[in-house]
Formats: structure tokens, C-alpha cells, sequence
């Protein structure tokens, strides 16, 4: 029982790898495909931010501050 145990932990690791490295080429390409589209002015890199995103600017410049 143990090897069959074993047997199915190993099954649902190989899935989640799988898994996790689709969703990882997909958001490469999510990625490359935001800066190419800013360099041909098209789109921003900005856009894969969550829109709750916060940012702060540190510094004594007139754009510091959050």
C-alpha cells in the first residue's frame, strides 16, 4: 500500500510540474508580448499590474511619494 501511495504522490507531483511550468511559459509570453508591444507603442508593461497595484517612489524628486 505504501508503493501505491507513493506511486500516486509521484503521479500528482508530474502533473503540478507540468502545470506549473505551462503557467509559467504562458506568462513569459504574456510578458514578452507587453514589452513589444511598448516598444511599438501599442501597449504597456503596466498593464499585467493588478489594478490595486501601489507604488512608491523614494527620493527628494517631485515624483517621489506613493
Amino acid at each position: 500500500m505504501k508503493t501505491l501511495s507513493y506511486l500516486m504522490l509521484c503521479g500528482c507531483m508530474f502533473v503540478t510540474d507540468d502545470l506549473v511550468i505551462a503557467e509559467t511559459l504562458d506568462d513569459k509570453q504574456r510578458i514578452e508580448n507587453a514589452f513589444s508591444g511598448w516598444a511599438q507603442g501599442t501597449a504597456s508593461p503596466f498593464e499585467l499590474l493588478a489594478d490595486t497595484t501601489q507604488w512608491t517612489v523614494m527620493g527628494p524628486s517631485p515624483s517621489a511619494g506613493t
